[in-house]
C-alpha cells in the first residue's frame, strides 16, 4: 500500500498506523488463531488454579470476555473514524500537513500497455501464500494433539489444531509459496524476465534487513527483562495483591498489562504471565466480597478481556515491540515518527476503555453498552481536536 498511500497523499506516518492498528487487534480477537488457542490455555490454567476444571471451561471464558476487549475493538473503531472524517491531532496532524513528496523511485511509473488480467500476479501470491500457512499449521497442530475428543466442539477443537500448529515453519512455507506463485504469475501475465525477477526478489529482501537488525537488538533487550533475568513481568504482577477492590481489578489489570508490555515489547509474554494469575485472582476475589465466585461473573470476564486489551496497548505504545517494528519498516516509516504518531491515538482510546469500558463493566455495566458509549466518544474526541486534513489533487 505504500505507492497507493504516495498517491492519495497520506504519509508513511499514518500508513503505519493504520498497519499496525489493525494488526494486533485483529489477531488478538480473531476466533480462530494461535493467539485464541494461546488465550485459552493460559485461561484453563487460571480457572484450574481457582478450582473451576470443567474441560470446556477455558474455551466457555475465552468466548464470553471478548465483548470486554475494550482496546482492541476501541482501536478498530478508532482507525475507521480517522479514516473516514479524515481529521488527525498531535504529530500525526504535523506529519501530514508537511507531508513531503515521495521518492522518485516510488512514484516513477514505467509506461506500458494495459496488461489483461494484471490482477492475477497480486492476488493469486496472497492467496497461495494465506493457504499454505493454514495448511501448515492444520497438518502440524493435528499432528501434535490428534484425533478430535467427542465432548470437545468443533470450533474448539480447530482453534486447538491451528494453534499447536508450527507458526514459524507455516510462515516460512507461506512467505516461500507465495513468492514463487508471484514469479511464476508475473512472468506468466506480465512477461517479466528472470533478470528483473530475481534483482525484484533481492530488493524486497533487502527492504526487510533494517526491521530484522531492530528486531534483533529489541529480543535481546526483551531477554533482559525476562523471567530469568531481572523479571520485570514478575515484578509488575506482584503489584496485585490479595487486598485489592475488586471493582477496581479490571482496571489495575488492564494497566499493568499496558505497562509491562511496554517495558518488555511483547504482548505474548504478558498475557503468559498475567493471563492465569489475573482469572484466579478475579474469581477469588469476587468470592471473597460475597460473590458467586465464577468464571461467567462480570469481574472474571472484564478482568480477562482486559488482560489481552492492556497487552495490545502497551504493545502499541512500545518502541521495541516487534509489531510496532515491523509496521514502520513496512511502511518505511521512521520508526520514532511512527511511535511519536501513534502514541496519542492509543492514549485516547486507553482512557476512553478505563472510563467508559473496564469501570463500567467491573460494576455490571453491559460491554455492549460501553462499547457503543465508547464509540461515540471518540468520535466527538475526534471531531473535537482534531482538524481537517487538506486534500490535495491527485497527480
Amino acid at each position: 500500500m505504500r505507492s497507493t498511500a504516495d498517491r492519495y497523499k497520506i504519509s508513511r506516518s499514518k500508513l503505519a498506523y493504520l498497519v499496525d492498528s489493525t494488526a494486533a487487534p485483529v489477531a488478538g480477537l480473531s476466533l480462530i488463531s494461535t493467539w485464541a488457542a494461546t488465550e485459552i490455555t493460559y485461561m484453563s490454567e487460571g480457572l484450574s488454579d481457582a478450582g473451576i476444571t470443567t474441560a470446556s471451561a477455558g474455551f466457555e471464558l475465552f468466548m464470553q470476555s471478548i465483548p470486554y476487549r475494550f482496546y482492541p475493538l476501541l482501536a478498530l473503531v478508532m482507525v475507521f473514524i480517522i479514516a473516514r472524517t479524515d481529521r488527525d491531532f498531535g504529530p500525526m496532524r504535523k506529519a501530514e500537513a508537511n507531508l513531503e513528496p515521495p521518492k522518485t523511485r516510488n512514484t516513477k511509473i514505467r509506461q506500458r500497455a494495459e496488461i489483461r488480467r494484471s490482477w492475477i500476479p497480486t492476488l493469486v501470491p496472497i492467496a497461495t501464500c494465506i493457504a499454505t500457512v493454514l495448511a501448515v499449521l492444520a497438518v502440524t497442530g493435528y499432528q501434535e494433539i490428534g484425533e478430535r475428543d467427542p465432548a470437545i466442539s468443533f470450533l474448539r477443537y480447530f482453534g486447538l489444531v491451528i494453534g499447536n500448529g508450527q507458526s514459524y515453519w507455516a510462515l516460512v512455507a507461506g512467505g516461500g509459496a507465495g513468492w514463487l506463485m508471484s514469479i511464476v504469475t508475473h512472468g506468466w501475465i506480465c512477461g517479466s524476465t528472470p533478470d528483473f525477477l530475481a534483482r525484484s526478489s533481492v530488493r524486497g529482501a533487502w527492504q526487510m534487513m533494517p526491521a530484522i537488525v531492530i528486531l534483533w537488538l529489541a529480543w535481546s533487550l526483551s531477554a533482559m527483562t525476562g523471567k530469568d533475568a531481572l523479571d520485570t513481568g514478575g515484578y509488575l504482577s506482584s503489584l496485585l495483591s490479595d487486598t485489592l477492590n475488586p471493582k477496581l481489578l479490571p482496571t489495575c489489570v488492564f494497566v499493568i498489562a499496558g505497562l509491562m508490555a511496554f517495558s518488555t515489547g511483547t504482548s505474548w509474554g504478558t498475557m503468559g504471565i498475567l493471563t492465569p494469575l489475573s482469572v484466579t485472582l478475579a474469581i477469588k476475589l469476587d468470592e471473597a466480597t460475597g460473590g458467586a465466585g465464577l468464571a461467567d461473573s462480570s469481574i472474571c470476564l472484564a478482568t480477562c478481556g482486559s488482560v489481552l486489551a492492556g497487552a495490545i496497548f502497551g504493545d502499541h505504545c512500545s518502541p521495541i515491540s516487534d509489531t510496532t517494528v515491523l509496521s514502520s519498516r513496512a511502511s518505511e516509516c521512521d520508526h520514532v515518527d511512527h511511535v511519536r504518531t501513534q502514541l496519542p491515538y492509543a492514549l485516547v482510546v486507553a482512557v476512553v476503555c478505563i472510563l467508559l469500558g473496564t469501570l463500567p463493566a467491573a460494576w455490571g455495566v453491559s460491554p455492549w453498552i460501553s462499547l457503543a458509549v465508547g464509540s461515540i466518544t471518540l468520535i466527538a474526541i475526534v471531531r473535537w481536536i482534531g482538524k481537517p486534513n487538506v486534500v490535495a489533487e491527485l497527480d
